[in-house]
């Protein structure tokens, strides 16, 4: 198997357990973070985070495909219209991705990019090859993946 189809294969599946995580929430719990939680964001903060991010990264950054510039604070922010919808980013996100890492010729994941201040918050800002970017996109949404997990433990059933 390739390098590009196990990338995509991960990331599929990271953002695959997001939509199964925020499976059976309501619109309410989907878009509230939980009572005595502190500073928890809700499920949808944190998958329009992953979401912005992961395409940031993957696509932008990994793939050198155009992407629109990030708005972190709008990520926090996210809304979707249902569940149903927010699983559907999520997965069209992994189809694309999917896509764009098995179009990619194995070459171009030892380039290297440097990351825009305005696109990458938090990568380093020095030269990174897109693979070194598009491991990080994986990692990140893991995080976040364990992040939303324990926030719907706290939604309740």
């Amino acid at each position: 198997m390739s390098e590009q189809r196990v990338l995509s294969s991960d990331l599929w599946w990271v953002l695959d357990q997001h939509a199964l995580t925020i499976d059976g929430l309501t619109s309410e719990q989907l878009h509230s973070a939980p009572e005595g939680a502190g500073a928890t964001n809700s499920p949808a903060a944190i998958v329009g985070h992953t979401l912005a991010v992961t395409r940031l990264f993957v696509l932008g950054l990994g793939c050198d495909q155009d992407v629109p510039i990030r708005d972190r604070e709008a990520e926090f922010h996210a809304a979707f219209e249902s569940v149903a919808a927010a699983k559907e980013a999520l997965r069209a996100l992994g189809r694309e991705i999917a896509i764009a890492l098995n179009e990619l010729h194995p070459q171009r994941l030892e380039t290297g990019a440097i990351p825009a201040p305005a696109f990458a918050a938090t990568l380093p800002r020095d030269l990174m090859t897109r693979r070194a970017i598009t491991v990080e996109a994986l990692r990140h949404a893991a995080i976040h993946l364990g992040e939303l997990r324990l926030t719907r433990s706290l939604a309740g059933p």
